[in-house]
């Protein structure tokens, strides 16, 4: 048996070892092929191909007779090949053929054959045992649109990732760092004078943690809402609060009969048409493109950096121009106040886009929480986006200023501003998007009472790194680690 190479699969986390074999050391008859002789009832071990040490693995590959129709008989044509390779540990490899391109005949016992195609030149995973991989090769089918030779080249395994491998981590990353959340308390005016007030589960609450929502307005003492605590969902409606005045609410986690720590305070002013977004001002009346959310204070309350002005100048030759000014880098704390700026200088020009050459939309396909298409027909634009929006497990869309249940007209929300950011940012398992207007934050949030309570989806690793990832490229919808429907 000749030499075995092995090579690694760039771009994974932890690069697999492939290993490669070339079909003439691990296979046989050797009396079956003639060198570099081409008949009607041998193989040909080819080498003296044009470019052949380009065009082919080692610089030689296994080439049929000429297929010209379908053989009724594996007789017919070159003997069948038979493949056997010893040298690998037993497990899972994702086994590819190389060479394919005419239709080749392979069986993996010798009895059952099936057809491959440079198409379909890839086996799968395949369980590879004690005894090794065994393959036979034959040159029984025809090609409908161009017949001739087919050929055999090599063969590569690259192993199943180990799921219970893990790399040896030392130093700080050998526990998790986490940000230390509050209960991230909301309290939106809803239409009818009434207001929403919504909060946080976190990752290390007990599972019988319930909780008491309390009011307090015009100087007096607080007042608690609920009658008994509150564990089927982490939101409440007030439907009496103080007319005209700021109404401040906290919550107090309940759990084995003892009271915990209170949160932080929302707060709000009733109002008869409601209002589904909280804001602040910029230092300046410029918009912004990307906004990164962190706690910069250890707080336990998200704060924005953002980065402006929210312009893009296509780089392409056509359409480039000098950029009007500088991008800068700015950081807010939750309530708005400034807190510093940074000059990225020219070094970083502003607009780093690309446009779809033919001026057209994209098709996207559209699927439910369980994984089912509901349309393929979506031509509304690139990147279609959606959230988590109202009482179900379904992400709703957000196509324009209109927040929509798929399938329906009826909107669920409106949004004013360029979207830049989603995220559970503020009160219970729901989304937030993060708005830039011209000098203004926006963080619109949903006032539709839950049906359940989950822990903060900022607290799943996958989805935290997401949202951490909007800042770096295109906006695109944070994923969880696990599908929600399915928990």
């Amino acid at each position: 048996m000749g030499p075995v190479r092995s090579f690694q699969l760039a771009g994974t986390t932890q690069a697999q070892q492939s290993l490669r074999f070339e079909a003439e050391d691990v296979t046989g008859p050797k009396n079956a092929w003639q060198t570099n002789r081409l008949s009607e009832n041998k193989w040909n071990l080819w080498s003296t191909d044009k470019d052949a040490a380009k065009k082919w693995s080692g610089g030689a590959v296994l080439q049929s007779p000429q297929v010209m129709k379908e053989r009724d008989k594996p007789e017919e044509g070159a003997p069948p090949l038979r493949t056997i390779v010893r040298k690998l540990r037993p497990g899972q490899y994702f086994v590819e053929i190389g060479g394919v391109g005419r239709p080749l005949a392979i069986s993996l016992d010798g009895k059952n054959w099936r057809k491959i195609e440079g198409s379909s030149r890839n086996l799968g995973l395949l369980d590879v045992g004690k005894g090794g991989f065994e393959l036979w090769v034959d040159d029984r089918y025809a090609s409908a649109t161009n017949p001739g030779s087919s050929y055999y080249d090599y063969l590569v395994f690259t192993p199943l990732p180990n799921p219970n491998r893990k790399p040896k981590v030392k130093g700080f990353a050998e526990t998790r760092i986490e940000e230390p959340l509050g209960r991230g308390v909301l309290a939106m005016p809803m239409d009818g004078g009434r207001i929403y007030v919504g909060w946080r589960l976190l990752k290390g609450d007990p599972e019988d943690i319930a909780f008491d929502v309390y009011r307090r307005a015009n100087g007096a003492p607080s007042q608690k809402l609920n009658q008994a605590p509150l564990a089927k969902t982490t939101n409440f409606l007030d439907e009496n609060p103080v007319a005209g005045v700021r109404n401040e609410y906290l919550v107090v986690p309940v759990a084995a009969g003892k009271t915990g720590k209170p949160s932080e305070i929302a707060a709000a002013v009733p109002s008869e048409q409601g209002k589904n977004y909280l804001s602040f001002k910029l230092n300046g009346d410029h918009t912004f493109q990307k906004c990164g959310i962190a706690d910069l204070n250890g707080d336990g309350v998200y704060d924005y950096v953002i980065k402006q002005p929210g312009d893009n100048i296509d780089p392409y030759e056509k359409y480039w121009k000098p950029s009007p000014e500088t991008y800068k880098i700015e950081a807010y704390q939750a309530d708005g106040t400034f807190l510093w700026r940074y000059d990225m200088g020219w070094a970083i020009e502003q607009g780093i886009s690309d446009t779809d050459s033919e001026k057209k939309s994209n098709v996207r396909w559209l699927f439910d929480c369980r994984g089912n298409i509901l349309r393929d027909d979506l031509d509304w634009g690139f990147g279609l986006r959606t959230i988590w929006w109202d009482a179900d497990l379904q992400r709703e869309l957000l196509r324009g200023s209109r927040v929509l249940k798929y399938g329906s007209d009826k909107d669920l929300g409106t949004v004013e501003g360029s979207a830049v950011g989603f995220a559970d940012v503020l009160g219970d398992w729901r989304e937030e998007v993060i708005v830039s207007k011209a000098g203004e934050l926006r963080i619109y949030s949903t006032t539709i009472p839950a049906s359940d309570r989950r822990v903060c989806l900022m607290q799943d690793p996958i989805y935290r790194l997401d949202v951490c990832l909007q800042a770096m490229g295109y906006t695109q919808c944070p994923m969880t680690t696990q599908c929600l429907s399915d928990e």
